[in-house]
């Protein structure tokens, strides 16, 4: 019945889809894992299944919970979701983002938090994105002397810690007093990191009233690139106790390691959720079938992963792989810049998509060098984020000391950067070494500190009570940065950029305006509630920018970039090309010499083959890389 009432409802609108699509849409209830292979439309087997469980098995989609692994991501699939089927879906989005909804949910329900460790988010939640976690481990390295002693790169460190909090490493040596200090200034400040976050997702269902709730509220799961879950995460799906979970990824596509992500979860599914439906997407619509036969033939490399085909729509082109094995680097050079140029006559410059993927930053750096002393027009292109912009963060600091005026890293932030007090990190300093946060120190020692540091506190204490009098927060900060060059002589703008600082408080405003409720309209001439919806909304807006900062690698719109591209293939995900250029495909290379999984190395490899649409080039000189030995014998 149900089948039949699927095919009369849904047949024109899922002939798009190829059979084993239709079978994981038709999938509703019990554990589904999604193998879907490079190009193999996993986003719609997403939204069409989400489409049948609403509209033909009348799900309520508050029945749904949806998760990605960037906010983009899941903005792009509610999104499409609305505009093919009109459906809302209120919960989705990342991990992080689903966390912080549903503790602001109970909270605003007065049902407590019961967690051992953050017992403190009942009443102040504080989030640290990995810039500030990058500061606060600098200042305890300075501060201990750990330098003096130990030779230690810092983002190392700070991969390390998270890496412990996944359950991915063991603590040992003075990493160990390290990651205690870390932690308990965290905790001295009510700050989380975002490894924290996920520690607090899963401690939540500490409290039986929560846990029953959050076990009825959502009868089905669903996780997108579900191999690059972590320990953290897999733990926080599994507190729901559901067995209705849908997951899509592709074991031979987990290349962020360094980010914690496990493989083992996926290439382990069947032990955690017994007898689950395996389906595999087979049908690949972006390459050729010698470019996929070629990548299949690569990853074979990597023994513990699931046996896949891939089967090319375009069908077969036998001139689509390109690969030579040069006398030296120079002669590789010359074909990449020859072959470029021709491609150039040949298709009417730009028409093409044309891209050099590295393995690393510093080969992106020598290709585009490379390519602009030969006169042709290249771009390299690195992750982004918007809101990683200093101005962004500058006005986040400050607005982060209207919710909590105890913020010692943005009160260090705003005095750094609005009122160029730089003696401030000395103060800092000192205060740690007594156990205080800044605001106890400065008012312990108001008669020793500094006459500008007493004045500029003051300052910053006096405008923040002022914020309530604005009709909106962007015209409140402007006053506080103009004021400062009045007061102090400091013109922010001399070192920052106004545009983007404008760009951002209008991004603020329309956050706050969207965000408002019908009630918090009515009660708008009542002052306290004012006061308290205007405090909310800013945490909800400094909340939402941590999370973009910390979850999203974005990349510039390629579409409207009329050069050849050069990238690293890990920024290179997710993406795909006419013309690929993988360079430099040596040993030491690919795989690289610090790597201590090969594996990983070969699915790196076969995420860069599996971009091209049209053509692959592939170039090495001496020493070959490993993974091509079978191919230049």
């Amino acid at each position: 019945m149900g089948n039949n009432l699927f095919v009369d409802n849904l047949f024109v609108r899922y002939s798009r889809l190829n059979e084993d699509q239709l079978r994981a849409v038709k999938e509703i209830y019990g554990p589904v894992l999604v193998i879907a292979g490079p190009g193999s439309g996993k986003t719609n087997v997403i939204s069409y299944r989400i489409h049948n469980l609403v509209k033909n098995h009348k799900i309520n989609p508050e029945k749904i919970l949806l998760l990605t692994f960037t906010n983009k991501a899941a903005q792009e699939m509610t999104k499409r979701i609305k505009f093919l089927f009109n459906i809302d879906l209120p919960y989705a989005g990342t991990f992080h983002s689903i966390i912080i909804k549903l503790v602001k949910e109970y909270l605003q329900r007065k049902i407590p938090i019961e967690s051992t460790i953050f017992d403190f988010v009942n009443y102040k939640l504080n989030l640290v994105d990995e810039e500030d976690k990058l500061e606060i481990l600098k200042t305890i390295i300075k501060l201990y002397k750990f330098d003096k002693k130990f030779k230690i790169n810092i983002l190392d460190l700070a991969n390390y810690i998270s890496a412990v909090k996944n359950k991915k490493v063991n603590l040992s040596g003075f990493y160990q007093d390290l990651f205690n200090i870390y932690n308990d200034i965290l905790r001295r400040q009510y700050m989380i990191d975002f490894d924290d976050l996920l520690m607090l997702g899963i401690e939540i269902f500490n409290n039986e009233k929560i846990k029953n709730d959050l076990k009825n509220r959502f009868n089905f799961l669903m996780v997108d690139e579900f191999q690059d879950i972590n320990y953290l995460q897999f733990e926080f799906l599994r507190r729901f106790e559901v067995n209705n979970i849908f997951v899509v990824g592709d074991d031979d596509q987990n290349i962020y390691s360094f980010r914690n992500s496990d493989s083992k979860f996926i290439l382990e599914f069947s032990s955690y959720y017994k007898n689950p439906v395996i389906i595999k997407l087979s049908y690949n619509y972006r390459s050729y079938q010698e470019i996929l036969n070629f990548a299949l033939n690569i990853i074979r490399y990597v023994s513990y992963r699931y046996p896949k085909n891939l089967i090319a729509f375009k069908g077969s082109n036998p001139d689509s792989v390109f690969l030579k094995n040069f006398k030296d680097e120079s002669q590789e050079d010359n074909f990449i810049i020859n072959k470029i140029k021709e491609i150039f006559n040949e298709n009417n410059n730009f028409k093409k998509s044309i891209v050099i993927l590295c393995r690393t930053n510093e080969i992106v750096k020598y290709m585009e060098r490379l390519l602009i002393s030969n006169s042709i027009p290249a771009k390299a292109i690195g992750s982004y984020n918007f809101f990683n912009r200093k101005e962004v963060k500058d006005i986040i600091s400050l607005l982060k000391l209207v919710i909590d005026l105890k913020d010692d890293l943005s009160i260090i932030r705003v005095l750094k950067n609005f009122f160029n007090f730089k003696k401030i990190d000395k103060i800092y300093t000192d205060s740690l070494e007594v156990g205080k946060n800044l605001v106890d120190y400065i008012e312990l020692n108001y008669m020793k500190l500094n006459d500008k540091i007493i004045n500029i506190w003051g300052f910053i204490q006096e405008k923040i009570n002022n914020i309530f009098y604005y009709n909106k927060v962007s015209e409140w900060i402007n006053k506080f940065v103009f004021e400062i060059k009045e007061h102090f002589d400091v013109d922010y703008f001399k070192k920052n950029n106004k545009d983007f600082f404008d760009l951002f408080l209008k991004f603020t405003d329309s956050f706050i305006s969207k965000n408002m409720s019908k009630k918090d309209i009515i009660d708008k001439q009542k002052e306290e509630n004012l006061e308290k919806s205007r405090i909310n909304f800013i945490e909800d807006l400094v909340n939402y920018v941590s999370l973009i900062r910390g979850n999203d690698i974005e990349i510039e719109d390629l579409d409207n970039i009329k050069k050849v591209i050069i990238m690293t293939i890990h920024s290179a995900k997710g993406l795909e090309f006419d013309y690929v250029f993988i360079p430099k495909v040596r040993e030491g290379i690919i795989p690289h010499y610090k790597s201590e999984d090969i594996d990983e190395e070969c699915r790196l490899f076969y995420v860069a083959i599996t971009r091209a649409k049209e053509k692959l080039f592939i170039t090495t000189s001496n020493p070959v890389s490993r993974f091509l030995l079978n191919y230049l014998k």
